[in-house]
Protein backbone atom coordinates (compact mmCIF):
# COMPACT_ATOMS: atom_id res chain seq x y z
CA UNK A 1 0.00 0.00 0.00
CA UNK A 2 1.23 3.49 -0.85
CA UNK A 3 -0.28 6.87 -0.10
CA UNK A 4 0.18 9.53 -2.77
CA UNK A 5 -0.42 13.18 -1.90
CA UNK A 6 -1.88 15.26 -4.76
CA UNK A 7 -1.57 19.02 -4.25
CA UNK A 8 -3.88 19.78 -7.22
CA UNK A 9 -1.65 22.67 -8.25
CA UNK A 10 0.70 23.14 -11.18
CA UNK A 11 1.41 19.76 -12.77
CA UNK A 12 0.62 17.87 -9.57
CA UNK A 13 -3.08 17.51 -10.32
CA UNK A 14 -5.72 14.84 -10.06
CA UNK A 15 -6.12 15.11 -13.84
CA UNK A 16 -2.50 14.13 -14.52
CA UNK A 17 -2.64 11.39 -11.89
CA UNK A 18 -5.73 9.82 -13.50
CA UNK A 19 -4.26 10.13 -17.00
CA UNK A 20 -1.24 8.16 -15.87
CA UNK A 21 -3.14 5.31 -14.27
CA UNK A 22 -6.39 4.71 -16.24
CA UNK A 23 -6.19 1.95 -18.84
CA UNK A 24 -8.50 -0.47 -20.68
CA UNK A 25 -8.91 -2.63 -17.56
CA UNK A 26 -10.00 0.23 -15.29
CA UNK A 27 -13.43 0.43 -13.73
CA UNK A 28 -14.25 3.89 -12.38
CA UNK A 29 -16.72 4.30 -9.52
CA UNK A 30 -17.49 7.81 -8.32
CA UNK A 31 -19.76 9.40 -5.73
CA UNK A 32 -19.84 13.17 -6.07
CA UNK A 33 -22.07 16.17 -5.44
CA UNK A 34 -21.66 17.69 -8.87
CA UNK A 35 -19.69 17.51 -12.07
CA UNK A 36 -19.04 19.62 -15.14
CA UNK A 37 -18.67 18.84 -18.83
CA UNK A 38 -15.20 20.41 -18.78
CA UNK A 39 -13.79 17.86 -16.34
CA UNK A 40 -15.24 15.06 -18.46
CA UNK A 41 -13.75 16.63 -21.58
CA UNK A 42 -10.29 16.86 -20.00
CA UNK A 43 -10.47 13.09 -19.40
CA UNK A 44 -12.34 12.25 -22.61
CA UNK A 45 -9.76 9.81 -24.03
CA UNK A 46 -9.21 8.09 -20.69
CA UNK A 47 -12.93 7.62 -19.97
CA UNK A 48 -13.47 6.26 -23.49
CA UNK A 49 -11.05 3.39 -22.86
CA UNK A 50 -12.32 2.38 -19.39
CA UNK A 51 -14.27 -0.84 -18.96
CA UNK A 52 -17.00 1.11 -17.16
CA UNK A 53 -17.69 4.38 -15.36
CA UNK A 54 -20.46 4.53 -12.76
CA UNK A 55 -21.39 7.77 -11.01
CA UNK A 56 -23.68 8.25 -8.02
CA UNK A 57 -24.65 11.92 -7.75
CA UNK A 58 -25.28 12.87 -4.14
CA UNK A 59 -27.09 16.11 -4.94
CA UNK A 60 -29.62 17.20 -7.53
CA UNK A 61 -28.17 20.43 -8.86
CA UNK A 62 -30.75 20.80 -11.60
CA UNK A 63 -34.05 21.12 -9.73
CA UNK A 64 -35.88 24.47 -9.83
CA UNK A 65 -38.56 24.97 -7.19
CA UNK A 66 -42.00 25.27 -8.75
CA UNK A 67 -42.79 28.35 -6.69
CA UNK A 68 -39.53 30.11 -7.57
CA UNK A 69 -40.00 33.41 -9.40
CA UNK A 70 -37.21 32.39 -11.78
CA UNK A 71 -39.33 29.43 -12.90
CA UNK A 72 -41.16 31.90 -15.14
CA UNK A 73 -38.10 32.21 -17.32
CA UNK A 74 -37.31 28.48 -17.57
CA UNK A 75 -33.65 29.37 -17.85
CA UNK A 76 -32.74 29.72 -14.18
CA UNK A 77 -29.78 27.65 -13.11
CA UNK A 78 -28.06 26.83 -9.84
CA UNK A 79 -24.74 28.58 -9.32
CA UNK A 80 -22.92 25.34 -10.07
CA UNK A 81 -24.04 22.78 -12.63
CA UNK A 82 -22.90 20.49 -15.41
CA UNK A 83 -22.30 23.37 -17.81
CA UNK A 84 -19.62 24.85 -15.53
CA UNK A 85 -19.25 26.48 -12.13
CA UNK A 86 -17.83 29.84 -11.03
CA UNK A 87 -14.23 28.63 -11.39
CA UNK A 88 -14.86 27.68 -15.01
CA UNK A 89 -15.96 31.07 -16.35
CA UNK A 90 -12.78 31.31 -18.42
CA UNK A 91 -13.66 27.99 -20.04
CA UNK A 92 -17.20 29.15 -20.77
CA UNK A 93 -15.80 32.26 -22.40
CA UNK A 94 -14.06 30.09 -24.99
CA UNK A 95 -17.52 29.76 -26.56
CA UNK A 96 -17.09 26.04 -27.30
CA UNK A 97 -19.47 24.68 -24.68
CA UNK A 98 -21.88 23.44 -27.35
CA UNK A 99 -19.17 21.34 -29.02
CA UNK A 100 -17.96 19.99 -25.66
CA UNK A 101 -21.52 19.17 -24.53
CA UNK A 102 -22.08 17.15 -27.73
CA UNK A 103 -18.85 15.21 -27.21
CA UNK A 104 -19.69 14.46 -23.57
CA UNK A 105 -23.24 13.51 -24.50
CA UNK A 106 -21.88 10.86 -26.88
CA UNK A 107 -19.35 9.74 -24.26
CA UNK A 108 -22.01 9.28 -21.58
CA UNK A 109 -24.31 7.35 -23.91
CA UNK A 110 -21.45 4.96 -24.70
CA UNK A 111 -19.41 4.73 -21.50
CA UNK A 112 -21.01 6.30 -18.41
CA UNK A 113 -24.01 5.50 -16.20
CA UNK A 114 -25.48 7.86 -13.62
CA UNK A 115 -27.66 7.30 -10.61
CA UNK A 116 -28.75 9.89 -8.08
CA UNK A 117 -29.04 9.55 -4.33
CA UNK A 118 -32.58 9.80 -3.04
CA UNK A 119 -33.45 12.60 -0.66
CA UNK A 120 -32.51 11.95 2.96
CA UNK A 121 -29.54 9.70 2.18
CA UNK A 122 -25.88 10.61 2.41
CA UNK A 123 -22.66 9.47 0.74
CA UNK A 124 -19.27 11.23 0.84
CA UNK A 125 -17.40 12.31 -2.30
CA UNK A 126 -15.12 9.36 -3.16
CA UNK A 127 -13.41 7.92 -6.24
CA UNK A 128 -12.38 4.29 -6.93
CA UNK A 129 -10.22 2.91 -9.75
CA UNK A 130 -10.54 -0.87 -9.85
CA UNK A 131 -8.13 -2.83 -12.07
CA UNK A 132 -8.28 -6.62 -12.26
CA UNK A 133 -4.94 -7.01 -14.09
CA UNK A 134 -2.69 -4.61 -12.16
CA UNK A 135 -2.89 -4.34 -8.37
CA UNK A 136 -0.76 -1.16 -8.39
CA UNK A 137 -3.46 0.49 -10.46
CA UNK A 138 -6.12 -0.11 -7.80
CA UNK A 139 -6.68 3.33 -6.32
CA UNK A 140 -9.02 4.73 -3.70
CA UNK A 141 -9.47 8.46 -3.03
CA UNK A 142 -11.48 8.67 0.22
CA UNK A 143 -12.08 12.40 -0.30
CA UNK A 144 -12.26 14.35 -3.53
CA UNK A 145 -13.51 17.75 -4.59
CA UNK A 146 -16.33 18.06 -7.04
CA UNK A 147 -15.69 16.45 -10.41
CA UNK A 148 -15.16 19.80 -12.11
CA UNK A 149 -12.16 21.57 -13.60
CA UNK A 150 -11.20 23.09 -10.26
CA UNK A 151 -11.76 19.70 -8.63
CA UNK A 152 -9.31 17.90 -10.93
CA UNK A 153 -6.80 20.76 -10.89
CA UNK A 154 -7.04 22.32 -14.36
CA UNK A 155 -8.58 25.53 -13.00
CA UNK A 156 -7.70 27.32 -9.73
CA UNK A 157 -10.05 27.04 -6.76
CA UNK A 158 -10.24 28.23 -3.16
CA UNK A 159 -9.65 24.72 -1.75
CA UNK A 160 -6.26 24.50 -0.04
CA UNK A 161 -6.39 20.89 1.19
CA UNK A 162 -4.42 18.28 -0.83
CA UNK A 163 -5.92 14.98 -2.00
CA UNK A 164 -4.76 11.55 -0.82
CA UNK A 165 -4.73 8.56 -3.18
CA UNK A 166 -4.36 5.13 -1.59
CA UNK A 167 -2.77 2.79 -4.16
CA UNK A 168 -1.99 -0.92 -4.27
CA UNK A 169 -4.32 -1.97 -1.43
CA UNK A 170 -6.74 -4.45 -2.97
CA UNK A 171 -8.64 -4.97 0.28
CA UNK A 172 -9.55 -1.30 0.64
CA UNK A 173 -10.51 -1.07 -3.01
CA UNK A 174 -12.65 -4.21 -2.84
CA UNK A 175 -14.31 -3.04 0.37
CA UNK A 176 -15.27 0.31 -1.14
CA UNK A 177 -16.29 -1.36 -4.38
CA UNK A 178 -18.68 -3.72 -2.55
CA UNK A 179 -20.18 -0.80 -0.61
CA UNK A 180 -20.56 1.21 -3.82
CA UNK A 181 -22.26 -1.73 -5.56
CA UNK A 182 -24.68 -2.22 -2.66
CA UNK A 183 -25.80 1.40 -2.95
CA UNK A 184 -25.77 1.28 -6.76
CA UNK A 185 -28.16 -1.67 -6.81
CA UNK A 186 -30.41 -0.47 -3.97
CA UNK A 187 -33.60 0.98 -5.47
CA UNK A 188 -34.47 2.48 -2.08
CA UNK A 189 -31.25 4.53 -2.07
CA UNK A 190 -30.76 5.67 -5.67
CA UNK A 191 -32.67 6.38 -8.86
CA UNK A 192 -31.48 6.03 -12.44
CA UNK A 193 -30.34 9.41 -13.72
CA UNK A 194 -28.50 8.82 -16.99
CA UNK A 195 -31.40 9.82 -19.22
CA UNK A 196 -31.86 13.08 -17.32
CA UNK A 197 -28.18 13.93 -17.78
CA UNK A 198 -28.34 13.10 -21.50
CA UNK A 199 -31.47 15.22 -21.90
CA UNK A 200 -29.80 18.14 -20.11
CA UNK A 201 -26.71 17.85 -22.30
CA UNK A 202 -28.90 17.73 -25.38
CA UNK A 203 -30.37 21.09 -24.39
CA UNK A 204 -26.93 22.59 -23.83
CA UNK A 205 -25.65 21.32 -27.16
CA UNK A 206 -28.71 22.23 -29.23
CA UNK A 207 -28.88 25.21 -31.55
CA UNK A 208 -30.67 28.04 -29.75
CA UNK A 209 -32.76 30.84 -31.21
CA UNK A 210 -31.59 34.46 -31.00
CA UNK A 211 -34.56 35.10 -28.68
CA UNK A 212 -33.38 32.38 -26.27
CA UNK A 213 -29.84 33.77 -26.27
CA UNK A 214 -31.21 37.25 -25.61
CA UNK A 215 -33.22 36.14 -22.58
CA UNK A 216 -30.39 34.01 -21.21
CA UNK A 217 -28.03 36.98 -21.51
CA UNK A 218 -30.51 39.23 -19.71
CA UNK A 219 -30.96 36.62 -17.00
CA UNK A 220 -27.25 36.31 -16.31
CA UNK A 221 -26.83 40.09 -16.23
CA UNK A 222 -29.89 40.86 -14.11
CA UNK A 223 -30.73 37.69 -12.14
CA UNK A 224 -29.82 39.35 -8.84
CA UNK A 225 -32.53 41.94 -9.46
CA UNK A 226 -35.34 39.54 -10.40
CA UNK A 227 -36.83 39.77 -6.92
CA UNK A 228 -37.65 43.41 -7.72
CA UNK A 229 -40.17 42.13 -10.30
CA UNK A 230 -41.91 39.87 -7.78
CA UNK A 231 -45.38 41.39 -7.44
CA UNK A 232 -46.22 39.23 -4.44
CA UNK A 233 -43.34 40.59 -2.37
CA UNK A 234 -43.55 44.20 -3.60
CA UNK A 235 -47.20 45.21 -3.90
CA UNK A 236 -48.90 45.62 -0.53
CA UNK A 237 -52.05 43.55 -0.20
CA UNK A 238 -55.36 45.24 0.48
CA UNK A 239 -54.69 48.37 -1.57
CA UNK A 240 -56.82 47.28 -4.52
CA UNK A 241 -54.00 48.38 -6.81
CA UNK A 242 -54.39 45.52 -9.28
CA UNK A 243 -58.05 46.42 -9.77
CA UNK A 244 -57.26 49.97 -10.90
CA UNK A 245 -57.88 51.11 -14.45
CA UNK A 246 -54.28 52.19 -14.98
CA UNK A 247 -52.78 48.84 -13.88
CA UNK A 248 -55.08 46.97 -16.22
CA UNK A 249 -54.32 49.36 -19.08
CA UNK A 250 -50.58 48.63 -19.04
CA UNK A 251 -48.74 46.12 -21.18
CA UNK A 252 -46.94 43.26 -19.43
CA UNK A 253 -43.52 44.92 -19.76
CA UNK A 254 -44.96 48.07 -18.19
CA UNK A 255 -46.46 46.07 -15.30
CA UNK A 256 -43.03 44.58 -14.63
CA UNK A 257 -41.48 48.03 -14.85
CA UNK A 258 -43.99 49.48 -12.39
CA UNK A 259 -43.31 46.70 -9.88
CA UNK A 260 -39.58 47.33 -10.28
CA UNK A 261 -40.05 51.06 -9.75
CA UNK A 262 -42.12 50.57 -6.61
CA UNK A 263 -39.50 48.13 -5.29
CA UNK A 264 -36.74 50.69 -5.86
CA UNK A 265 -38.79 53.50 -4.34
CA UNK A 266 -39.37 51.41 -1.23
CA UNK A 267 -35.78 50.19 -1.02
CA UNK A 268 -33.79 53.25 -2.13
CA UNK A 269 -36.33 56.07 -1.82
CA UNK A 270 -36.10 56.83 -5.51
CA UNK A 271 -35.84 55.56 -9.07
CA UNK A 272 -35.26 56.73 -12.63
CA UNK A 273 -37.53 55.44 -15.40
CA UNK A 274 -35.37 55.81 -18.51
CA UNK A 275 -37.48 54.08 -21.16
CA UNK A 276 -37.12 55.41 -24.70
CA UNK A 277 -39.63 57.79 -26.27
CA UNK A 278 -42.95 56.10 -27.06
CA UNK A 279 -42.78 53.31 -24.45
CA UNK A 280 -45.35 54.86 -22.13
CA UNK A 281 -43.35 56.42 -19.30
CA UNK A 282 -46.33 58.61 -18.39
CA UNK A 283 -48.70 55.66 -17.92
CA UNK A 284 -46.11 53.71 -15.97
CA UNK A 285 -45.62 56.70 -13.69
CA UNK A 286 -49.40 57.10 -13.31
CA UNK A 287 -49.57 53.51 -12.06
CA UNK A 288 -46.87 54.26 -9.48
CA UNK A 289 -48.74 57.41 -8.47
CA UNK A 290 -51.98 55.47 -8.05
CA UNK A 291 -50.25 52.89 -5.86
CA UNK A 292 -49.06 55.59 -3.47
CA UNK A 293 -52.35 57.49 -3.61
CA UNK A 294 -54.07 54.28 -2.47
CA UNK A 295 -51.75 54.42 0.53
CA UNK A 296 -52.98 57.98 1.21
CA UNK A 297 -49.69 59.59 0.14
CA UNK A 298 -49.57 63.15 -1.15
CA UNK A 299 -48.13 63.29 -4.69
CA UNK A 300 -46.65 66.15 -6.74
CA UNK A 301 -45.87 65.99 -10.47
CA UNK A 302 -43.30 68.47 -11.78
CA UNK A 303 -43.46 68.75 -15.57
CA UNK A 304 -42.24 71.12 -18.28
CA UNK A 305 -44.89 73.74 -18.98
CA UNK A 306 -45.49 72.41 -22.50
CA UNK A 307 -46.30 68.95 -21.04
CA UNK A 308 -48.49 70.15 -18.18
CA UNK A 309 -51.76 69.07 -19.79
CA UNK A 310 -50.37 65.54 -20.31
CA UNK A 311 -50.66 65.22 -16.53
CA UNK A 312 -53.54 67.47 -15.50
CA UNK A 313 -55.96 65.69 -17.86
CA UNK A 314 -55.97 62.58 -15.64
CA UNK A 315 -57.04 64.59 -12.58
CA UNK A 316 -60.03 66.17 -14.34
CA UNK A 317 -63.60 65.25 -15.19
CA UNK A 318 -62.87 65.23 -18.90
CA UNK A 319 -64.04 62.92 -21.68
CA UNK A 320 -60.40 62.54 -22.74
CA UNK A 321 -59.50 61.09 -19.34
CA UNK A 322 -59.41 57.35 -20.05
CA UNK A 323 -58.46 56.73 -16.41
CA UNK A 324 -61.36 58.66 -14.89
CA UNK A 325 -62.38 55.65 -12.78
CA UNK A 326 -59.12 55.92 -10.81
CA UNK A 327 -59.91 59.47 -9.64
CA UNK A 328 -56.33 60.73 -9.49
CA UNK A 329 -55.77 63.51 -6.99
CA UNK A 330 -52.13 64.58 -7.42
CA UNK A 331 -50.90 68.16 -7.80
CA UNK A 332 -49.22 69.34 -11.01
CA UNK A 333 -46.70 72.18 -11.19
CA UNK A 334 -44.39 73.41 -13.91
CA UNK A 335 -40.61 73.24 -13.66
CA UNK A 336 -40.62 77.02 -13.96
CA UNK A 337 -42.88 77.34 -10.89
CA UNK A 338 -39.79 76.53 -8.79
CA UNK A 339 -38.53 80.01 -9.76
CA UNK A 340 -41.74 81.72 -8.61
CA UNK A 341 -42.73 82.70 -5.07
CA UNK A 342 -46.25 84.02 -5.63
CA UNK A 343 -49.10 83.87 -8.10
CA UNK A 344 -51.05 80.83 -9.18
CA UNK A 345 -50.10 77.73 -11.16
CA UNK A 346 -53.44 76.33 -12.21
CA UNK A 347 -55.46 76.51 -8.98
CA UNK A 348 -52.39 76.20 -6.71
CA UNK A 349 -51.32 79.33 -4.82
CA UNK A 350 -47.53 79.37 -4.99
CA UNK A 351 -47.33 81.76 -2.05
CA UNK A 352 -48.99 79.39 0.40
CA UNK A 353 -48.13 75.94 -0.96
CA UNK A 354 -46.59 73.52 1.56
CA UNK A 355 -43.65 72.31 -0.50
CA UNK A 356 -42.37 69.94 2.19
CA UNK A 357 -45.59 67.92 2.53
CA UNK A 358 -45.26 65.65 -0.54
CA UNK A 359 -44.63 61.95 0.04
CA UNK A 360 -43.82 61.34 -3.62
CA UNK A 361 -42.59 63.75 -6.26
CA UNK A 362 -42.62 62.68 -9.92
CA UNK A 363 -40.28 64.70 -12.14
CA UNK A 364 -41.07 64.49 -15.85
CA UNK A 365 -38.14 65.25 -18.18
CA UNK A 366 -35.84 65.06 -15.17
CA UNK A 367 -32.78 65.71 -17.34
CA UNK A 368 -33.80 69.38 -17.13
CA UNK A 369 -32.35 69.19 -13.60
CA UNK A 370 -29.02 67.74 -14.70
CA UNK A 371 -27.15 70.94 -13.84
CA UNK A 372 -26.56 72.22 -10.34
CA UNK A 373 -24.81 75.50 -11.04
CA UNK A 374 -25.37 78.30 -8.51
CA UNK A 375 -26.63 81.69 -9.71
CA UNK A 376 -24.73 84.92 -9.31
CA UNK A 377 -27.39 86.43 -7.04
CA UNK A 378 -28.77 85.08 -3.76
CA UNK A 379 -31.84 83.43 -5.29
CA UNK A 380 -31.98 79.67 -5.27
CA UNK A 381 -31.88 77.88 -8.60
CA UNK A 382 -34.73 75.54 -9.52
CA UNK A 383 -32.45 72.62 -8.70
CA UNK A 384 -31.63 74.00 -5.27
CA UNK A 385 -35.24 74.80 -4.43
CA UNK A 386 -36.39 71.33 -5.47
CA UNK A 387 -33.68 69.79 -3.29
CA UNK A 388 -34.06 72.04 -0.26
CA UNK A 389 -37.80 72.78 -0.04
CA UNK A 390 -39.40 69.63 -1.48
CA UNK A 391 -37.01 66.75 -0.96
CA UNK A 392 -35.04 67.64 2.16
CA UNK A 393 -37.69 69.65 4.00
CA UNK A 394 -40.74 68.20 5.74
CA UNK A 395 -41.82 64.58 5.25
CA UNK A 396 -39.58 61.88 3.80
CA UNK A 397 -40.04 62.33 0.04
CA UNK A 398 -39.66 59.56 -2.51
CA UNK A 399 -38.50 60.67 -5.96
CA UNK A 400 -39.49 59.17 -9.31
CA UNK A 401 -37.75 60.68 -12.33
CA UNK A 402 -38.73 60.17 -15.97
CA UNK A 403 -36.27 60.77 -18.79
CA UNK A 404 -35.38 59.10 -22.05
CA UNK A 405 -31.99 60.83 -21.82
CA UNK A 406 -30.86 60.94 -18.16
CA UNK A 407 -27.28 61.43 -19.40
CA UNK A 408 -26.82 64.21 -21.93
CA UNK A 409 -23.11 65.04 -22.10
CA UNK A 410 -21.51 64.02 -18.82
CA UNK A 411 -21.94 61.41 -16.07
CA UNK A 412 -22.36 64.43 -13.80
CA UNK A 413 -25.83 64.78 -15.39
CA UNK A 414 -26.80 61.44 -13.84
CA UNK A 415 -25.10 62.17 -10.54
CA UNK A 416 -27.08 65.40 -10.07
CA UNK A 417 -30.34 63.52 -10.59
CA UNK A 418 -29.37 60.66 -8.29
CA UNK A 419 -28.68 63.30 -5.64
CA UNK A 420 -32.45 63.85 -5.39
CA UNK A 421 -32.82 60.19 -4.39
CA UNK A 422 -29.95 60.29 -1.89
CA UNK A 423 -30.85 63.65 -0.30
CA UNK A 424 -27.57 64.99 -1.70
CA UNK A 425 -25.53 62.61 0.48
CA UNK A 426 -22.50 61.46 -1.56
CA UNK A 427 -22.04 58.41 0.71
CA UNK A 428 -25.66 57.22 0.57
CA UNK A 429 -24.85 54.27 -1.72
CA UNK A 430 -21.77 53.12 0.18
CA UNK A 431 -23.52 49.85 1.07
CA UNK A 432 -23.79 49.09 -2.67
CA UNK A 433 -20.08 49.57 -3.39
CA UNK A 434 -20.20 53.25 -4.38
CA UNK A 435 -17.99 54.99 -1.82
CA UNK A 436 -18.67 58.49 -3.05
CA UNK A 437 -21.17 59.59 -5.69
CA UNK A 438 -19.14 62.71 -6.48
Amino acid sequence: MKNIIIENKGDDTLLNFLKGIIDRDTKLKLTVGEFSIYAFYDLLKEIKRTKSFEVILTENKFRIDDDSFSKRYEIARQNQNISGNQYEIALKNNMNSTYIARAINTLIQDNVNFKILKSGNYLPNQLLLENERSQNKNVFLPTIYNFSSDGIGTQPSNSLAPLTAITGDQNIVQSFSRNFDVNWNDGNSVDNHTEEIIERLSRISSENTPEWLYYVSLYHILHNQLDELDEKNTIKEGTGFKETAVWNTLYDFQNDGVVGLISKLEKNNGAILADSVGLGKTFSALAVIKYYELRNDKVLVLAPKRLRENWTIYTQNDVRNVLADDRFNYDVLNHTDLSRYDGFSGDIDLKTINWGNYDLVVIDESHNFRNNNPTKDDRMTRYERLMEEIIKKGVNTKVLMLSATPVNNRMNDLKNQIAFITNDNPQALDAYGIDDLD
